[in-house]
């Protein structure tokens, strides 16, 4: 890839990170899910792994009410033409389960173009050390 590309790429991650952000924020569980890969594996920083029903369902549930976020993604690798994977960094202030929580953690995404629609094929979050 040229720098041009990788540039493009990089700004089209944040793009549509800051979408995915957003619409969880708002709440906007419609809007969300249609970003959503029908394959999606979401793997939270508990360790525990959602696919696309189970996740928008502890959403829909008040499972997860997401307060702010705060996202800083450090690399971004094309994965062929129609994937890519990003990494980074977030901060995220939820309530989860009825317990507000300040989470901190890394991250990697991985998302892929389905029928000309980027959708969120992959999540992970590790969480930082607290201290």
């Amino acid at each position: 890839m040229n720098q041009a590309a990788d540039t493009a790429l990089f700004t089209l991650a944040q793009a549509l990170e800051e979408k995915r952000l957003s619409l969880m924020i708002d709440a906007n569980i419609d809007g969300f899910e249609q970003l959503l890969s029908s394959d999606v594996v979401y793997v939270h920083s508990s360790g525990y792994a959602d696919d696309k029903a189970s996740y928008l369902k502890k959403f829909r549930d008040g499972v997860f009410v997401y307060h702010g976020a705060e996202q800083h993604l450090e690399k971004v690798s094309a994965l062929g033409d129609d994937a890519f994977m990003a990494t980074g960094s977030i901060s995220i202030d939820a309530t989860i389960g009825g317990v507000l929580r300040h989470l901190q953690a890394l991250l990697l995404v991985v998302w892929r173009k389905e029928s000309g629609t980027w959708r969120l094929l992959g999540h992970q979050t590790t969480s930082l050390p607290q201290g």
